[in-house]
């Protein structure tokens, strides 16, 4: 299984360890599949029935940044979402302001 690729990018050894585990699990899973989007990629366990159900084994399309790398990226999502909130309700209070001047014209 060292040599699985997804679109012609090899999976991580780690991921396949982790595919392997989940295929071992005593047959938790009747399948396991791999499914892409967008440079993302992840590995799930499905178990067939009437409705099948889909469980995340693992994802590896940012195996390639440190854990800090990551934190940082989380810091700076953050601090755009407050930052746009902010400004869209100074927006809005500017608005607000201006339209009770105009009304009181």
């Amino acid at each position: 299984m060292e040599d699985l690729q997804f679109n012609s990018e090899p999976i991580p050894g780690s991921v396949i360890t982790e595919i392997e585990r989940a295929k071992n699990a005593t047959g938790l899973f009747d399948r396991v599949e791999i499914w892409g989007r967008a440079g993302d990629p992840m590995a799930v366990g499905v178990i067939e029935g009437r409705e099948p159900r889909y469980f995340s084994i693992a994802r590896w399309g940012d195996a390639e940044i440190t854990l800090e790398q990551a934190k940082e990226r989380l810091r700076a999502e953050k601090w755009l979402v407050w930052f746009s909130a902010t400004w869209g309700m100074c927006a809005l209070l500017i608005l607000i302001v201006a339209a009770i001047v105009q009304s009181g014209r």
